[in-house]
């Protein structure tokens, strides 16, 4: 009978067709250990080829000294059959399990060829926040919410998300590695039941030794997102330090860190990293959606709700922006008293007061709310912050603008 290490007869009578960068193995063996790749504090990580199927995988490994801690093996045996049973596009495979001669404990996987978020944002420094480049991380923590929607439909808690803990690959695949922290839901919704994890990253509750729910996991996209922001972790200093700030929830506000930050971004990050779990998105799904519709352009635009009866913009006074009403009727009325005339009625997807983003001239007629109207607000600063994530379009629409412009002045002079 083979045994774990002995490729059955007659499949290696076939060569093997080598892959562009793929070494020739040297040995007889079944695997082989190309090179470490990474190392923690309880395992390292080797590139191995597997002789048999002809691949590159990665081998996760415990060092000598976790070996001997019987706690130290439970949490790796766990780690690699909670990681095995998430079978998830977005989690990386588990091949399989075992031990080697010496008695160590180790389990294979998928070779994710790539870079983990953070070292992505460290590289690009500044550059991280241009429309292109802070669309793609948001769509990657986007990718990491379906990830823990699908563990916590499970019962799984990840309770270490962290930009080291995104893998983004060469080829735009995103994982969520180490699930080296990972729990039950059920064995951790009691409180005094200590977690690990990374402070730098860790939720209130989780730095206090309380209960725990799947809102862990969604302040720590929410700190993800800081990162991204920011280029820093949110709770600074060193792990003490950082684990006694996270306990408070003593958290620098992302806008205090950077100017000129998409202020819809702002607000996810801030309620998603809420310092009470009831004021966080309820579940990463939600966060998912709030993600997304910020890249559709939805959370560009702050929204306002007016009361029946209020004015919204009154006749003659200074304007600097636009509305776009998303729910209820308004009236455009001119003049006043006697003088006074409804000109037209307004309901949602009607836009008014576009003139004034791009001249500041006052306004030339008052806009009531008849219902309760929402509405979206358009500001020349929102204006070009969106624009700026379509170069071309956004070169397009500020060449309209300039010529409006003209025209206006013109006619103004004319008068």
């Amino acid at each position: 009978m083979s045994g774990p290490n002995t490729p059955e007869a007659g499949l290696l009578t076939l060569p093997a067709e080598r892959l562009d960068g793929d070494p020739e193995p040297e040995s007889g063996e079944r695997f082989e250990v190309i090179q470490a790749i990474g190392q923690g504090g309880s395992a390292v990580v080797y590139r191995v080829w597997d002789r048999l199927i002809d691949r590159q995988i990665a081998s996760k490994e415990l060092t000598e000294e976790q070996a001997l801690d019987p706690r130290g093996v439970q949490r790796f045996i766990s780690e690699a059959r909670i990681t095995g049973r998430l079978d998830h596009p977005h989690i990386v495979p588990v091949y399989d399990i075992g031990e080697d001669a010496d008695g160590r404990c180790w389990f294979r996987m998928k070779l994710v060829r790539g870079r983990n978020l953070s070292k992505v944002i460290r590289e690009q420094g500044s550059g991280r926040l241009t429309p292109e480049a802070l669309a793609t991380h948001v769509r990657t923590l986007a990718v990491v919410c379906d990830a823990l929607a699908f563990a916590h439909h499970k019962g799984v808690l990840h309770l270490d998300v962290k930009p080291s803990n995104i893998m983004v690959s060469d080829f735009g695949e995103v994982y969520l590695m180490d699930w080296g922290v990972a729990r039950q839901a059920s064995a951790v919704r009691s409180t005094g039941t200590m977690v690990g994890g990374t402070p730098a990253f860790m939720p209130p509750e989780q730095a206090a030794g309380g209960a725990l729910d799947p809102r862990a996991d969604v302040f720590a996209i929410g700190a993800c997102l800081y990162f991204v922001l920011t280029g820093r972790a949110p709770y600074q200093g060193d792990a003490h330090t950082a684990l006694a700030r996270a306990s408070l929830g003593m958290l620098d506000p992302v806008d205090e860190q950077v100017t000129g930050l998409p202020p819809g971004l702002v607000a996810i990050c801030q309620r998603a990293m809420s310092k009470e779990p009831d004021r966080r998105y309820p579940d990463t799904t939600s966060l998912r959606d709030a993600l997304y519709a910020f890249l559709e352009g939805e959370w560009y635009l702050a929204e306002v709700i007016v009361p029946p009866g209020e004015r919204i913009v009154t006749e003659g006074a200074p304007g600097d922006c636009a509305y776009i009403i998303t729910k209820g009727q308004c009236r455009v009325v001119a003049g006043r008293g006697e003088d006074r005339q409804v000109l037209r009625l307004l309901e949602a997807g009607d836009v008014f007061g576009e003139t004034a983003v791009f001249t500041g001239m006052p306004r030339t007629a008052t806009v009531e709310a008849i219902d309760q109207v929402t509405l979206r607000l358009v500001t020349q600063e929102t204006l070009e912050l969106e624009l700026g994530r379509n170069r071309w379009l956004g070169a397009f629409v500020q060449a309209l603008a300039e010529r409006f412009r003209e025209s206006d002045e013109k006619l103004r002079s004319l008068r």
